[in-house]
Formats: structure tokens, C-alpha cells, sequence
């Protein structure tokens, strides 16, 4: 996570590196999937403007964080905000460092975590001015981020919200098990398969359902859709391929498996592939981290792997893309080898349990 640090005078500036040490003092704990946590600080016109500032950070940081008046950081922000699921995280901290106000993404952006974390190392009282906080209501966009989850279709989150205010219940469908007390007003049901793998309809129509297939969201479209990043793809290619062979086979991949591809987290392959043109630019316009192992760890993974004595003679490791995917996963292999145009590629699913209380700070 980073987290980008704006003073206007010394005695902020003075906060604001207070508010720095902190951090690195006592790091928070980060939500599933988060980065880990960098902090930078400026201070304005020295040498940036407000506005400049502003728009080199406001794409590339996970929150921004004013020292100073609320009404400056407005207006610098007004210009560059999009919407709630991509703008970053926006907490106001005055001088003297009695408040920790959230004033964009409070849930999705992690701003009200953020505003409390800052909170209790300075201080500060946290003014939190969402709904459901104030009303001690479920939130599910920030249970959601907290657990690693993508919704899909972000704009029903305002229905189950407003559901949840009304006192009316909520219905949550799950593949997954999930631990810990279930909040008031959300009544849970398991989602179930057949031996062959078929969904098996639900009683009543699900509110939210949490699952990393296309199936389940076909059948009841009008759900919020919010999927686990617990698939990762096993990558190996011969040189120099280029980046649509890989999604060409991706595509064919996902359709196999009736997988969401919000679903995929990260990519693994072996590290002499560390530097491939095609492979980088595939992970790089997904947004996927490519992790590397050295022939030695891969050939440690654990299982039956479909064997290539022409792969094993170049890697050293007779199967690049399953034990890859198994190492990375430290799962089950639910796609085997697929080949085609020069990639290979697999896929697994990291164990996966949720929990439906995460303690009060997990920015």
C-alpha cells in the first residue's frame, strides 16, 4: 500500500513526519492482497505545487493523506476523481492533529481504516461520517476489500447498503467457508455442486454471492458478484513470444474452467523467463505480478506433473507451468499443462477461508 504525505507549513510538515515515524513504527495490518506498505512525504511547493502534486499522485498512490484544511484538499482533488471503485483513499489530518478525517473512499479505498489507524498513534479523533459506520451497519464494499474480494459490479453496492439501513436481511451465497460471528441483518447459505460439477440452484435468490465462477453469476445476474484472487497461473514459453499468444490461450483457459478472470492474482513461472518480453507485458496489462522460482524449487513441488524431457532439458525441471502454479498456490493444480502457440499454461487455487471479523484496523 502507498501512502503519499502532504504538509502546507512546518508545524504540519512537523505532523506529518510524526505521522510517518508512526507508521513505520508500528506498521498496520493491510488488508488481504494488499502491497506492502510504503510511505513518502512532501511538502507543498517544495518543490511542487498543490495542483501539481496532486495529479502525480492521485493516479499512483493507494491514499493521500493533508495535513492541513479540508476545504484545500477538495478542491485539489476535485478535478481527478472517477469513481469509487479507482480513486485513492483521502484523509485530512489539521495541524494540531485532533481530527483524522476521511474524505473520499472511506470503504473500497480504505480511508476510514486509514483515518483510524492515524487516529490512534497521534491521537487524533477519527470523523467517520459513512452510513453504515454511524449506524453500526455491515458494510460489505469494505468487508469485501478486507478479505481480498473484487466486486464486479460495484453499482449494487449501494442496494445491499441500503437494505442493510432499511433493517431488511441480506442473503449471502458462498463457495467459501467463512469464519467468526455472521453480522446482523446477513443470513449465509453454502453454494453447492454436483459430482459433475454443476451448480445446484438455491432456494431463494442470493443478495451477494461470493464465488470465482462464471456460472453462478450467470444464473442470478442481478447478485453483487464479489470473487476471491485465489487463482494463480503457471506460465512457461519459448522465446521472444509475443503477449497474444498468451492471451489467446488465457482465453481459452478461463473458458475451460468457467473461471472469472478477476479471479487469477498472480503468475509464476521459473527464473530464467524473469526477463521475457511477452511474458512481462501479458502480466503487466492484467495487472499480475510475475513471481519466479529457480529449477531447483520448482522441482520440489509436491504431485504427479505432465513430464517434458525437451523442458527439462533447457529449465532443468521437467515441467515449468504446474509447478509453478502449485509452488506459487501452495494449492491444487485445478488446470493441467495447455499448450498452444508457443506458452503453456496452468492454474491453481489457493485454500481459501474467510472470516466475517477482521479487527478494527486493516487499512
Amino acid at each position: 500500500m502507498k501512502i503519499d504525505l502532504l504538509s502546507f507549513t512546518a508545524k504540519g510538515e512537523e505532523l506529518a513526519r510524526r505521522i510517518e515515524e508512526s507508521f513505520t513504527a508500528q506498521p498496520p495490518r493491510l488488508s488481504n492482497g494488499a502491497p506492502r506498505l510504503t510511505i513518502s512525504l512532501a511538502r507543498c511547493n517544495e518543490p511542487l505545487s498543490l495542483s501539481e502534486w496532486t495529479t502525480q499522485m492521485f493516479d499512483q498512490s493507494d491514499a493521500l493523506v493533508f495535513v492541513g484544511a479540508a476545504g484545500i484538499a477538495v478542491r485539489a482533488i476535485a478535478p481527478h476523481l472517477k469513481s469509487k471503485v479507482t480513486d485513492p483513499a483521502v484523509v485530512v489530518v489539521d495541524e494540531r492533529g485532533s481530527f483524522a478525517v476521511p474524505i473520499l473512499s472511506g470503504h473500497l479505498g480504505g480511508a476510514n481504516d486509514l483515518a483510524r489507524a492515524i487516529g490512534e498513534r497521534i491521537g487524533a479523533t477519527p470523523v467517520i461520517t459513512t452510513a453504515t459506520d454511524v449506524n453500526n451497519v455491515f458494510a460489505i464494499d469494505e468487508w469485501t476489500r478486507k478479505q481480498g474480494l473484487v466486486i464486479r459490479n460495484t453499482e449494487r453496492i449501494k442496494h445491499i447498503s441500503a437494505s442493510l439501513l432499511a433493517g431488511e436481511t441480506v442473503r449471502v451465497a458462498t463457495e467459501y467457508p467463512i469464519d467468526g460471528p455472521v453480522p446482523k441483518g446477513v443470513e449465509v447459505e453454502g453454494l453447492s455442486r454436483t459430482l459433475e460439477g454443476e451448480l445446484k440452484p438455491l432456494v431463494q435468490k442470493p443478495d451477494i454471492l461470493i464465488t470465482n465462477r462464471r456460472d453462478a453469476s450467470k444464473l442470478y445476474p442481478e447478485a453483487l458478484l464479489a470473487v476471491p484472487r485465489n487463482v494463480v497461473l503457471g506460465a512457461g514459453c519459448k522465446r521472444n513470444v509475443l503477449p497474444v499468444s498468451f492471451e489467446l490461450l488465457l482465453t481459452q483457459v478461463l473458458g475451460e474452467l468457467d473461471l472469472l478472470e478477476e479471479a487469477i492474482d498472480a503468475v509464476g513461472s521459473i527464473d530464467i523467463k524473469k526477463d521475457e518480453p511477452g511474458l512481462l507485458a501479458f502480466c503487466t496489462v492484467h495487472d499480475w505480478q510475475l513471481i519466479t522460482f529457480s529449477a531447483a524449487r520448482l522441482r520440489e513441488a509436491e504431485g504427479e506433473f505432465t513430464a517434458s524431457f525437451f523442458v527439462r532439458n533447457v529449465t532443468g525441471v521437467d515441467n515449468v507451468c504446474e509447478r509453478s502454479a502449485k509452488v506459487l498456490s501452495g494449492g491444487e493444480l485445478i488446470k493441467e499443462k495447455t499448450t498452444g502457440n508457443g506458452v503453456t499454461l496452468a492454474a491453481a487455487e489457493r485454500p481459501t477461508r474467510l472470516h466475517w471479523v477482521e479487527g478494527p484496523e486493516l487499512i
